[in-house]
């Protein structure tokens, strides 16, 4: 009150509520109004505080607890849920939470993970600004808790979805992306076992980016992965978003892939094949130029793989004619690395067709 009273040309408490009597003997009903207008003003000054001094302890709860979860963190794989939007908001936090915990080491090596609650909200969508500001905050959470991944979102009821983030330290891009996953579910009970092995897998291929470069790891050890995911390729949750359906079929055909050019069995190339021309062979170059021209060269290695194990020539014409187009479009990509392994196939192709022309070899009659 003293603060408000600071502000007026009176020397005390005291003498303006002498000159307020005066201002009602004389001008009753502007009085009237100007107390009605300083009681508002000073009511609003005290929201103001109360309002931020709540902000300024939850500030400091939160970064009290994020003190604690970092200094529990141990071996394992860490996992922050913040807060989850909606009416079904706490159920779902717990139904992301078994999840996690129930199928993430399935697709990270039998990694385990350590997944802890942090109450902080966060935005799903909005314009520029909002985003910019939600990814800062969440990039401090990730910081001030040394989490692998940040998970928030938003439950809405009336359309029935389960509408998640996923950030980790060095993907913060990843966070922009419209409906990074997305599902289907009511909000009552666990997430059903399909939607919660997709939302796993989502996790674990950003903390842990096994198929990212499945060259990288041997055969035995991925096919573990690869079968996993075939599982969700053979009967895929109907209700994830097309993104996720993009994503598990690309990191599925690099892994088949992967295990079928390393002497791994042929119907993994056929598997490779089938994922990419389900979720791609719609798209044109028009549409995303990069993704089309990637998608092509691993159907162009699928089809060379194919036709020189079963000693197909119309196959490995059709690889030779399909990485030669997935060439020319990835020639000016920063994705070099996709461009390189296109030539290597192609050349292997092409170094087969001429070696049975070199020994005199007949191609089979079909």
């Amino acid at each position: 009150m003293s603060q408000v009273f600071q502000l007026l040309p009176f020397g005390s408490v005291e003498e303006a509520g002498r000159a307020v009597t005066a201002l009602l003997e004389g001008y009753p009903v502007a009085a009237l109004v100007l107390v009605a207008f300083a009681l508002v003003v000073v009511v609003m000054l005290g929201l103001s505080a109360a309002t931020a001094v709540r902000v300024q302890a939850v500030r400091l709860w939160r970064d009290a607890r994020m003190r604690a979860v970092r200094n529990r963190r141990d071996h394992r794989a860490l996992v922050v849920v913040g807060s989850i939007k909606g009416t079904r908001g706490h159920a779902s936090r717990r139904a992301v939470r078994k999840a996690l915990e129930a199928h993430f080491g399935g697709f990270a090596f039998s990694a385990p993970v350590a997944v802890e609650y942090l109450t902080v909200d966060l935005e799903t969508g909005g314009d520029d600004a909002t985003l910019d500001h939600t990814l800062r905050e969440a990039d401090r959470i990730l910081r001030g808790t040394n989490a692998d991944l940040l998970v928030w979102g938003q439950h809405r009821l009336m359309r029935g979805t389960l509408s998640l983030r996923l950030m980790t330290p060095t993907m913060p891009e990843m966070a922009r992306q419209a409906g990074a996953f997305e599902v289907k579910w009511n909000g009552r009970g666990e997430l059903p076992d399909d939607a919660g092995e997709a939302l796993a897998y989502a996790a674990a291929r950003r903390v842990r980016p096994v198929l990212n470069r499945p060259q990288d790891y041997k055969p035995e050890r991925l096919s573990e992965i690869v079968r996993k995911l075939d599982g969700l390729m053979i009967d895929p949750p109907r209700t994830l978003n097309l993104e996720m359906r993009r994503e598990l079929s690309t990191d599925f055909a690099s892994g088949a892939l992967s295990l079928g050019e390393r002497g791994g069995e042929v119907v993994w190339l056929h598997k490779a094949l089938e994922a990419r021309k389900a979720v791609f062979g719609e798209m044109t170059r028009q549409d995303d130029p990069i993704a089309w021209g990637v998608a092509q060269q691993e159907i162009g290695r699928c089809l060379a793989a194919i036709g020189e194990r079963e000693n197909d020539r119309a196959t490995l014409e059709n690889a030779v004619a399909t990485l030669k187009v997935a060439l020319d479009a990835l020639r000016t990509a920063p994705q070099m690395l996709a461009a390189e392994s296109a030539m290597r196939a192609l050349a292997r192709a092409e170094s087969a067709m001429q070696q049975r022309k070199r020994v005199g070899l007949r191609w089979p009659i079909l």
